[in-house]
């Protein structure tokens, strides 16, 4: 394209006309100026004038009467690849459609996740993707503060958490409603099946330091409440908890989701909060240069397809 292009600014055509080409190529083909207009679906007088502002510039007839038409001058003759390949690639260019097969690309996404989300989402992700695109790679972040800009850049695709002082141009779309409960030790000396306000003011508490966005929430739910908690433990992450839950008589708040998780075969007892805390969204966000993008898209779908509801 960019040979072609040049080949037309050598000879002056820095403002090209498609319709001239177009008219010329017709010419070409029928050999009629009225069979031109006709296909074209112009006036005569239209397309004579294409064709006399063609002659104008590359001045040359391009096109002579004879007995069978409209005959190509030699110099029309070494015009017609340039211009035959000009027209099919605008037209390949004006019809293009990005799209996206996951089931074969090798695209690599960059998705950013709370520690929360890479514990229970991930795993729903991987598995989805190792069925239906296994040749897509998935390079996970931590969300963070940087979040925002990486989403605008592209150098994050798609983020699945909490988010907040996001400017214009980004989008959002509400995953799951989720909720707190308490997880104890499923066997645990004072706490059986019912946690209350008093036992969840006396015991002893772990938190995830790095989990910012609960620990935020759950400090305004408790603020709200006026209710008092004793934390006595400060996880880097959620690696620890439930080898600590399970051995300890320590109480950690996390979203229902992740207490129903680590619940699952182990020694960890899921309990309601004695108070109410009302629910919370789970959102992902992208950027509005991204939106329409196919494979981004994609993500996002299958992402709100895997934290519907079971059917």
């Amino acid at each position: 394209m960019i040979i072609i292009i040049n080949y037309f600014y050598s000879h002056g055509m820095e403002n090209i006309d498609l319709k001239l080409l177009r008219a010329f190529d017709v010419i070409y083909k029928t050999a009629n100026i009225s069979q031109a207009a006709d296909v074209l679906g112009i006036g005569q007088p239209t397309i004579s004038m294409s064709l006399r502002r063609l002659r104008e510039h590359f001045n040359d007839p391009l096109f002579v009467r004879t007995s069978g038409g409209m005959t190509p001058t030699p110099l029309a003759e070494d015009l017609k690849p340039y211009i035959t390949q000009t027209l099919a690639l605008m037209q390949a260019m004006l019809g293009y459609r990005a799209r996206f097969e996951p089931a074969t690309s090798q695209r690599s996404f960059c998705v950013s996740m709370s520690d929360i989300g890479q514990v229970v989402a991930l795993p729903a992700l991987l598995n989805f993707i190792k069925c239906s695109a296994p040749f897509i790679r998935i390079n996970v972040t931590t969300i963070s503060e940087h979040t925002p800009r990486l989403l605008e850049t592209g150098e994050v695709d798609l983020a699945i958490g909490f988010m907040t002082k996001l400017g214009a141009g980004f989008y959002q779309q509400k995953l799951v409603d989720e909720r707190f409960v308490c997880i104890a030790r499923g066997d645990h000396t004072r706490i059986k099946n019912r946690l209350s306000l008093r036992q969840f003011q006396e015991e002893l508490h772990m938190t995830v330091s790095s989990s910012s966005t609960s620990d935020i929430l759950i400090d305004q739910i408790l603020q709200a409440h006026n209710i008092q908690r004793t934390v006595a433990v400060r996880m880097p992450n959620f690696a620890g908890i439930t080898a600590n839950i399970e051995n300890t008589d320590y109480l950690v708040i996390v979203p229902r989701r992740l207490g129903l998780f680590l619940q699952i075969g182990r020694n960890i007892k899921v309990l309601p909060l004695p108070f109410e805390a009302g629910s919370y969204q789970v959102m992902q966000h992208w950027h509005e240069r991204h939106a329409r993008e196919p494979g981004n898209r994609w993500l996002r779908e299958v992402m709100a397809e895997l934290f519907q509801p079971p059917r």
